[in-house]
């Protein structure tokens, strides 16, 4: 199969590799004053300071706004699958991905959304507009602590499926 080849995998590594240095870039020179998707201000009026410009400021203003602080773990996921594609593990990430994925970016918006405080000033919340209605679905039938450790427990073991390690390995090398 062609995707096993050396210069195909390195082509899609280097793809995500560059695609984590751009959305890092949007996300890390985020203002909220900038024209985005919550915001939406002339032009004329005021420049836009992001680094990638009106698409990077819109960019960054979407994700801070559905995934709060959680959205600056995108570039890191990203760099991962390059890493992963790069050691030809993409074959065997192939099922597990899309669960991980959704198991982790839930519940690390939830834990953003329940636990963080707000240190920069964001459109919608600490875990954007998917951590609150989790949060408020959640905490409707179960209590907070309940909650969390529901949260932490699902975060881990998306973790464990996204990397592919194994908290058991972890336990045993650490003493």
């Amino acid at each position: 199969m062609i995707m096993h080849s050396l210069g195909v995998r390195q082509a899609w590594a280097l793809v995500l590799f560059g695609s984590a240095v751009i959305v890092a870039l949007a996300l890390v020179t985020y203002k909220t004053s900038d024209t985005g998707w919550m915001n939406i201000t002339y032009p004329e009026r005021e420049q836009t300071r992001n680094l990638l410009g009106p698409s990077g400021a819109w960019f960054a203003d979407m994700c801070f706004s559905l995934f709060g602080y959680f959205a600056l773990a995108l570039p890191l996921l990203l760099g991962c699958a390059g890493v992963a594609q790069m050691l030809g593990k993409s074959s065997y990430l192939k099922w597990r991905l899309p669960l991980a994925f959704v198991v982790v970016w839930c519940s690390g918006t939830l834990l953003c959304s329940l636990h963080f405080p707000n240190f920069i000033p964001l459109p919608v919340s600490t875990g954007g507009l998917l951590g609150v209605q989790i949060a408020k679905l959640t905490l409707v039938h179960v209590s907070l602590e309940a909650v969390t450790l529901l949260a932490v427990f699902l975060f881990a073991w998306g973790l464990s499926l996204l990397l592919g390690f194994s908290w058991m390995w972890i336990a045993e090398t650490s003493g």
